[in-house]
C-alpha cells in the first residue's frame, strides 16, 4: 500500500473512505478521541501587534511523554520555528 504525494486514500486499502468515517463517527472516534484528549494538547502562541491585540501567530500540538517520575511536552520541530 502507497500513499499519493497529495495525502490521498491508497488504492488498495482494505477499508473505504465512506467506511473510515463511519467508524470514526462511532465507538472507534469516541475512543480514539479520549486516548488522544489525555496525551495531547493544543498550543498557541500570541504576539501583539502594533495595536496591542495579542492575536494567535502560531499554533500546534504538544504530546505528552512520561519518562520515569517526569512528564514531559513534545512538540515537532517545525511547530517551534513558527
Amino acid at each position: 500500500m502507497s500513499f499519493t504525494d497529495q495525502g490521498s486514500w491508497p488504492e488498495d486499502h482494505p477499508v473505504s473512505v465512506d467506511r473510515a468515517k463511519e467508524l470514526m463517527r462511532g465507538d472507534l472516534g469516541r475512543y480514539n478521541f479520549e486516548i488522544l484528549a489525555r496525551i495531547c494538547s493544543p498550543i498557541y502562541w500570541h504576539l501583539p501587534d502594533d495595536s496591542g491585540a495579542r492575536p494567535i501567530r502560531a499554533n500546534g500540538t504538544l504530546s505528552y511523554v512520561r519518562a520515569g517520575e517526569h512528564v514531559f511536552g513534545v512538540t515537532a520541530a517545525h511547530v517551534i520555528a513558527e
